[in-house]
């Protein structure tokens, strides 16, 4: 089990099960092993360990662990899950409510649970940034990404990586309040100094500055199109200042946001694709499904 830097969310889970010890009978921390140990007596479990899980110091916990621990506390385990998980990838509390959530997958670099309603049953993946980082690593030559943050960390988090698929011909395309502005000129100009290249070439005109606030910025998310024209489409989790998880969108969500890029994007392109925005706005009525990105890409020159 990982340590880590407590936080806010991973402390209150873990005094949330030091209460359901006491509750459970169990006063004292030695107490707390032995029942445990009577679940699975295989458990090679310090009451050190224990402590510094009550404590919140515990980044990654062992599910099977965290099962045997539910049985011997009687918890729910699938509720108890979600709220672990729910600390652990710093995720919103409306995330997962439901009980028809269920958690089918946990590994080091991302989680996959289930969300169910009436009329529909979706598998939701949540990245942490080093999945998120190798996944658009892997972008081969022609893909686009575009991106709409909050707080604009290209130029330091993602800088070697948006360097090194810039060389290999993958396109970025940006839409970030005008507060950032400045540091992206910057971004702008490193890139420039690293690829031999002027910053005109290199910025296009095509990044888009929101005039106002950052409080009042939508939701940060980011696109990946490939070449083939399918789109994969991600949501910034945390908070402003720390974007840490990313939720990859469903397909509707995907192509909802490939809507939302769409009308912020045609507002910063060049005037011969702004003399073609109505035939866009047609075509976000008349396209209902994935089939639509093509036609779309085409009337944006892409």
């Amino acid at each position: 089990m990982k340590k880590t830097i407590k936080n806010k969310q991973l402390i209150a889970f873990g005094r949330s099960l030091k209460n359901a010890r006491i509750k459970a009978g169990y006063n004292s921390l030695s107490e707390g092993i032995e029942g445990i140990r009577r679940i699975d007596d295989k458990i090679t479990f310090s009451r050190a360990t224990l402590n510094l899980i009550e404590n919140g110091s515990i980044l990654d916990l062992n599910t099977d662990f965290l099962k045997i621990l539910c049985k011997a506390y009687s918890l729910d385990f699938n509720f108890i899950l979600k709220e672990y998980l729910e600390a652990r990838f710093a995720l919103p509390k409306t995330m997962f409510r439901q009980e028809t959530d269920i958690i089918k997958s946990v590994k080091k670099d991302s989680l996959t649970f289930q969300k169910s309603s009436e009329n529909n049953t979706s598998s939701v993946e949540i990245w942490n940034l080093d999945k998120f980082k190798k996944q658009q690593a892997a972008l081969p030559k022609g893909s686009i990404v575009w991106v709409s943050v909050i707080n604009f960390i290209d130029d330091k988090t993602f800088f070697e990586l948006v360097l090194t698929n810039i060389k290999k011909g993958v396109r970025y395309y940006y839409y970030i309040p005008e507060e950032s502005e400045a540091r992206y000129r910057q971004f702008i100009s490193m890139l420039s100094s690293e690829l031999s290249l002027p910053p005109e070439q290199i910025d296009n005109k095509k990044s888009y500055f929101v005039k106002r606030g950052v409080a009042e910025f939508p939701i940060s998310a980011v696109l990946f199109i490939h070449p083939n024209k399918s789109v994969e489409g991600f949501v910034g989790l945390s908070s402003a200042e720390d974007i840490s998880y990313f939720q990859k969108a469903d397909e509707l969500l995907s192509w909802r946001l490939y809507q939302s890029f769409l009308m912020a994007f045609s507002l910063s392109l060049d005037s011969e694709i702004q003399l073609r925005r109505k035939k866009i706005d047609m075509d976000l009525k008349s396209i209902n499904d994935i089939k639509g990105f093509p036609v779309l890409m085409r009337n944006l020159g892409l």
